[in-house]
């Protein structure tokens, strides 16, 4: 804030699914705003008259499938390929998950403090997106059944 430079950090979140089938491509912007040189003056089409100076944001974007996006904005930006966990990883993200369910939920004292070997097995299935909302719904059948653990 007191700097001489301000660098805003814009995060692009599923920047795969951004495509438009009426013609538009709503990514267009992205080939001068990616490209510091030409970024420096950049005018939206919304609205012509202001110019943004945007040489200086730091652009992060996520997307589940790269090849879905035009390959000269993926050149613009350094890939990460992140792997799907293993079985080891997913049981830290279940275990994290749960504990996290239990410290922050006015009825997670309700419940055992950590999860049955069995049913920690079975949710390593789930993609870790689907974790969560597994856990919530199976400790509220579990609240319903006045069971204080989750079983298989």
């Amino acid at each position: 804030m007191f700097g001489e430079l301000a660098n805003p950090i814009l995060l692009l979140n599923e920047v795969d699914k951004g495509r438009s089938e009426d013609g538009y491509n709503p990514l267009s912007a992205l080939h001068q705003l990616l490209e510091q040189r030409q970024s420096k003056e950049f005018y939206d089409l919304s609205v012509p008259e202001i110019k943004i100076d945007a040489s200086h944001v730091l652009w992060i974007a996520t997307a589940n499938k790269v090849e879905l996006i035009e390959s000269q904005i993926v050149d613009r930006f350094t890939v990460f390929n992140i792997s799907t966990p293993t079985k080891t990883q997913m049981k830290v993200i279940i275990k994290n998950l749960y504990q996290h369910f239990i410290e922050q939920n006015p009825t997670g004292n309700y419940f055992k403090k950590s999860l049955n070997p069995d049913v920690l097995n079975q949710l390593c299935e789930y993609h870790p997106r689907e974790v969560r909302k597994v856990l919530e719904q199976a400790l509220g059948l579990v609240a319903c059944e006045q069971r204080n653990y989750l079983m298989r």
